[in-house]
């Protein structure tokens, strides 16, 4: 839950409207895997600036982590 509250407050933070998110399709991963469709590609239109997120096992993390990413490059 606390993933999801997470990236609740960030997309509210850069507004939805202003982002894109697409999961990326592992092929060379097992058929099975939780890991297939985990990793993310983050895309802030305004800037274009494109993140992929794909260190944690869930999309929802790896979300998180791109959000938090994304956040950190655009206060500096």
């Amino acid at each position: 839950m606390e993933s999801e509250e997470t990236f609740n407050q960030l997309e509210n933070y850069f507004g939805k409207s202003n982002l894109k998110i697409e999961y990326i399709f592992e092929s060379d991963l097992d058929v099975l895997s939780p890991k297939q469709f985990s990793k993310i590609q983050l895309t802030h239109l305004p800037i274009g600036k494109v993140i992929i997120g794909g260190e944690f096992d869930t999309q929802i993390q790896n979300a998180v982590f791109a959000l938090e990413m994304l956040k950190k490059e655009i206060n500096n």
